[in-house]
């Protein structure tokens, strides 16, 4: 195992099921899935990444010019892919190590799975969008960002960590970790009161969970899947599955190799918002949008793990799925040009 140079360290938050907290933004592949770049391109101290894959040339870039100012970048990425790391990312990897960032291929689990980024320790972006070039222009997949410092350390911990070749018992509140957490915390999931919608890119009888989805799924999606009842979909990566009010979104997909041997990311949060609009995007994905009354959704911000969020971020209405969408793209907008704002008020 590598030495450790740069853990970080501190007392985990006390265990839970979920965090009742609402994303301050998500990013729909690919509909906006460059917004990452946007989140990344701001850093100014520290940014840490774990991906199965890197071949997105422009976040490359990104990462080496933050570098190059002085920003602290880590890099984590599979040892392992199937069909062996691509060309592209190996050249990148030698650009981005000749420009000051540090990258490590990590061998130590069957895969690196996961898809997250942790922006200055304030800023989470976590879900199933690689940062490959079909990760970003075609994929259909789910991230969402999470402004929050304790949530954001805890992640930049397992980074960390995994670059190191460390490899502690988490027990991060509503953080979904394989090979730790995730069967305890998806089971969980899944005995919730309510219909289940989930758009998982594999669901296998492997994961010991399959039963569960869909004894009580009101529509499962996969991409690849040997379950019966589930609804196949080309281009599907997303992770995301919807109970009541709870959401999770991540990396992990229904397989026992995901569950079991990879390293996998993810978030469990209750937030009834994020649930409106993934059960939403579910049924497009499905092709079967659902013919229903105008609803209102509202997207919220929390500096902590609390049940009263502190700010709204818009409120639209929605009577389709399309009306979510710009949605989004209009609170992103609104939330970059209110940063813009403060930044020029404070100079």
């Amino acid at each position: 195992m590598r030495l450790a140079a740069a853990l970080i360290l501190f007392v985990p938050i006390v265990a839970a099921q979920a965090l009742n907290l609402c994303p301050n933004a998500v990013v729909v592949g690919p509909q906006n899935s460059t917004a990452i770049l946007g989140y990344i391109s701001k850093a100014q101290k520290a940014v840490y990444i774990e991906a199965y894959a890197l071949t997105w040339r422009e976040l490359a870039q990104t990462l080496a010019s933050l570098a190059q100012r002085g920003v602290q970048v880590y890099v984590v990425l599979s040892g392992n892919v199937y069909g062996g790391i691509p060309t592209t990312e190996k050249q990148l990897v030698d650009y981005l190590k000749n420009n000051g960032v540090n990258v490590a291929y990590n061998y130590d689990f069957k895969f690196v799975h996961s898809k997250a980024f942790v922006v200055d320790n304030k800023t989470v972006i976590i879900g199933s969008i690689n940062p490959t070039y079909s990760g970003v222009t075609s994929d259909l997949g789910l991230a969402v960002v999470v402004q929050n410092s304790t949530l954001a350390r805890e992640i930049a911990a397992v980074i960390l960590n995994d670059f190191n070749g460390v490899y502690p018992s988490y027990n991060y509140t509503g953080v979904v970790i394989s090979p730790i957490n995730s069967y305890r915390y998806l089971s969980w999931l899944l005995q919730q009161r309510g219909k289940a919608y989930a758009a998982v890119e594999e669901i296998y009888e492997s994961s010991g969970l399959a039963d569960a989805l869909m004894s009580k799924a009101a529509l499962a999606l996969a991409r690849v899947t040997d379950v019966p009842g589930v609804q196949t979909v080309d281009g599907l990566t997303a992770k995301v599955i919807v109970v009541g009010d709870y959401v999770y979104v991540g990396s992990i997909n229904l397989s026992g190799n995901s569950i079991r041997n990879n390293r996998e990311l993810g978030l469990l949060l209750r937030c009834p918002s994020l649930a409106a609009a993934a059960i939403g995007l579910i049924k497009q994905w499905a092709g079967t949008a659902a013919t229903r009354p105008a609803s209102t959704t509202t997207y919220r911000s929390s500096a902590t793990a609390s049940t009263t969020p502190a700010a709204q971020i818009g409120a639209p209405q929605l009577s389709n799925l399309l009306a979510l969408l710009l949605a989004i793209l209009l609170a992103l907008a609104i939330l970059s040009a209110g940063g813009r704002r403060r930044r020029k008020r404070k100079a």
